[in-house]
């Protein structure tokens, strides 16, 4: 008897600490209700990414959009209730899953209605890269990159210097974007420029710069540190300013007697203490430990050499010995 006892209370325990009844009917209508939301929050979504597109492309502000889109999310619970879409069952996350459909679909039809082909809003974007200053016998020219999603219909500049105004429109498409204009100038002095592009849609932008082309000038080659003939540290860098009126075009060295050009990079950042101010100058750095070029123990003689882009060149000739 003691056993069947025992067995009955383990039965009833387990029949007490079962799981629930499952509801199948509140389950679909929950589930229904929350396919609606869904539904309803996506085509909300679509139909104030129209509205939204449409006072883009009148207001050309970015904001103003932009909020609309967000006050629109507000409208989503009385639209809901609106639709009689019943969400009392809706918990939290389920409704930042309706929110998150919401903003989804309004952002990516937003994006997909004021971009081509469907529209074009945006004027070009240019970029000025004209070096400032030129040398006579060097390719004078103008540079710029345009940023443009739908395509240009036309790129000119006018340009105004010592022989008078001229307009042009015979740029190059040198690389994706990047556009020059050969100007073939042989005439020292200032010339300003305008330059203008337009769209296929029929928007445009410009941009205004200054050139100035020098007379050619070879350029000049200055040891900073360390002294000539001193001795060197295999990791002790040898500091060199390299001046020109115009634009460098490339350093280099020579090692002993060996004719392999080293080609050396111009040090953009820091080095402030080798700067002279109001001195356009680059300053490069020669490593004796540099890989593939590692220097031997011993004299050794380097030859700088530097050109510009009229082809003028200097050479300097420096001896240090390697500790």
């Amino acid at each position: 008897m003691a056993k069947k006892k025992v067995r009955q209370e383990e039965d009833d325990a387990e029949e007490e600490f079962g799981p629930p009844p499952f509801n199948e009917k509140e389950f679909y209508s929950s589930e229904l209700e929350l396919a609606k939301t869904t539904i309803a929050a996506a085509l909300w979504g679509i139909t104030i990414a129209f509205i939204t597109a449409a006072i883009f492309a009148l207001t050309n502000e970015f904001y103003i959009g932009l909020a609309t889109g967000i006050l629109a999310a507000l409208v989503l619970k009385p639209l809901l209730d609106r639709l009689k879409i019943i969400t009392r069952q809706l918990e939290t996350m389920k409704w930042l899953g309706t929110f998150f459909t919401y903003f989804m679909c309004w952002v990516a039809f937003w994006v997909l209605l004021v971009n081509p082909p469907i529209m074009d809003l945006s004027p070009p974007q240019l970029r000025d890269r004209t070096p400032e200053y030129q040398e006579l016998g060097s390719p004078i020219r103008l540079s710029v990159e345009v940023l443009e999603n739908s395509g240009l219909s036309s790129l000119t500049a006018q340009i105004t210097g010592p022989g008078g105004v001229q307009k042009l429109d015979g740029f190059e498409e040198v690389s994706l974007k990047f556009h020059q204009l050969s100007l073939g100038y042989n005439v020292s002095g200032e010339y300003n420029y305008i330059v203008r592009a337009e769209d296929s849609s029929g928007r445009s932008a410009r941009l205004n710069g200054t050139l100035y082309v020098v007379p050619s000038e070879r350029p000049t080659i200055t040891l900073i540190a360390p002294s000539n003939g001193s001795d060197v540290a295999l990791d002790s860098p040898i500091y060199l300013r390299v001046q020109d009126n115009a634009l460098i075009s490339g350093v280099y060295y020579r090692l002993d007697s060996d004719q392999e050009k080293i080609f050396l990079s111009y040090a953009r950042g820091g080095y402030q203490s080798y700067r002279t101010d109001g001195i356009k100058d680059n300053i490069y750095k020669l490593r004796p430990n540099a890989s593939g070029h590692r220097w031997s123990p011993g004299a050794h003689v380097i030859e700088v050499v530097a050109f510009d882009a009229a082809a003028n060149q200097a050479n300097q000739t420096y001896s240090f010995t390697l500790k």
